[in-house]
């Protein structure tokens, strides 16, 4: 390897199978604040004019650059006080000239790299896209579920035990306590909602255990979205955005971001009412009201997974107590019986009860709470954009259009206005 040394050389030598050596050109240089470029050099070896030699080599290469890639994906842990440090993500074309060929790799997520052609130069190959980039990544998973219920569990059975229970009398009674529970809730549940509001339930309860994608990062490339648009279109015109409008997929602004571009109900909610606000047909009190209608019913129609969870919640421990009425009837058979026997059986029906209430509270209700909250902060998002467009039809500046949409978001995710700031200036 070449010395360390602050240019960004990576020059190296690599020793072949054949035994001898050949020499490879790899620079790095620094792209934006968090991001860096990387170019490598490869010669086509001597002896090897044959046409397929060039991308042979090119995926011997490419291995090494996944490895490098999925090398940086691990993100070292930012300091207070420090500049975050650098990341690559990758994205590329393979392009060639004479005896030559470079791989090119960008930090820009979701960007196809054109081939650059320059005269006397051909390109071999255009591959590769970056679909999510290399933001920080937080934990895909929602893990202080799992975490919540085993606390519950201990907590509950721990002290049983600590007092003396019998774990036998509940583990004996659990499948059929179990069943006659979940199968009523599970008739009832059915039941009571339309087929959309169940799967829109299940949808919700399998969102519970992922973590939010409402967080600051996303929120900065709402906004840093919503600020490249009205500031295009306050430079060219309204009418130089009727493209992006109508084809967002193929819009350079939205592909730079990633994030919310592939968000299809975000892109649809923005591209409405810059499509409104192109036409020019309708004022700021009759988009807004009209964004207050599509809010609303977004709200509603989101609500209503979390308001079966929440009635399926209620019904747990009156299903515990039907299941605790027919283990005392099944008793009342059974009088007869030696006092233990007994015994066994009415705490096997007891445990109906248990169960209902453990999975009403415990259980089912606080994942309708945690899918609340889900469903808030969506319509937070919605609330920031719908904020951001009318102020700029009220005539405010694209910096001031969202910093009114910056005010509106919750304070844990609100990203400051240097923040902000800087990431839009990163982005240009």
């Amino acid at each position: 390897m070449a010395p360390g040394n602050p240019y960004g050389v990576l020059d190296h030598h690599v020793a072949l199978l054949g035994g001898t050596t050949g020499g490879n050109t790899f620079r790095v240089a620094q792209a934006g604040p968090h991001g860096c470029v990387f170019s490598f050099v490869m010669p086509r070896q001597p002896g090897r004019a044959d046409a397929a030699s060039p991308d042979a080599d090119a995926q011997a290469v490419e291995r090494d650059l996944q490895a490098l890639k999925n090398c940086s994906r691990r993100r070292p842990v930012e300091k207070p006080g420090r500049a975050p440090p650098p990341r690559c993500a990758f994205a590329g074309s393979l392009r060639g000239t004479g005896p030559h060929m470079r791989r090119c790799w960008t930090d820009r997520p979701g960007e196809r790299l054109s081939t650059l052609k320059s005269p006397g130069e051909a390109p071999i190959k255009l591959q590769a896209v970056c679909p999510h980039g290399l933001a920080r990544r937080s934990d895909p998973y929602n893990m202080f579920v799992i975490i919540g219920w085993v606390i519950v569990l201990i907590a509950v059975f721990g002290v049983y035990m600590a007092h003396g229970g019998n774990m036998g009398v509940i583990l004996k009674a659990l499948p059929f306590e179990m069943a006659a529970i979940g199968g009523a809730a599970l008739g009832a549940f059915l039941v009571n909602n339309q087929m959309k509001v169940v799967k829109a339930s299940l949808k919700g309860i399998g969102a519970c255990f992922k973590s939010s994608k409402h967080n600051k990062a996303r929120y900065m490339e709402v906004l840093a979205l919503l600020y490249d648009i009205l500031q295009k279109a306050r430079k060219e015109g309204l009418m130089s955005i009727e493209k992006d409008v109508e084809e967002p997929s193929t819009s350079t602004v939205f592909q730079k971001y990633p994030t919310v571009g592939n968000d299809h109900h975000v892109v649809e909610f923005i591209t409405d009412y810059l499509r409104m606000m192109v036409s020019g047909n309708l004022n700021a009190h009759e988009i807004e009201s009209l964004m207050d209608s599509e809010i609303d019913t977004h709200h509603t129609e989101a609500h209503a997974p979390v308001a079966a969870i929440a009635r399926l919640a209620g019904a747990l421990p009156a299903f515990g107590i039907v299941a605790a009425v027919l283990g005392v009837v099944n008793t009342m058979g059974s009088v007869g019986q030696p006092p233990a026997v007994l015994g066994g059986m009415i705490g096997s029906a007891l445990v109906g009860t248990f169960l209902g209430i453990l999975l009403a509270y415990a259980f089912v209700e606080p994942l309708g709470g945690l899918l609340e909250q889900k469903v808030e902060e969506s319509s937070k998002e919605l609330q920031c954009i719908k904020t951001t467009l009318l102020a700029s039809m009220q005539g405010y500046a694209p910096q001031v259009a969202v910093e009114f949409g910056r005010k509106v978001l919750f304070s844990p995710d609100r990203p400051t206005f240097v923040e902000l700031e800087s990431h839009v200036k990163g982005k240009k």
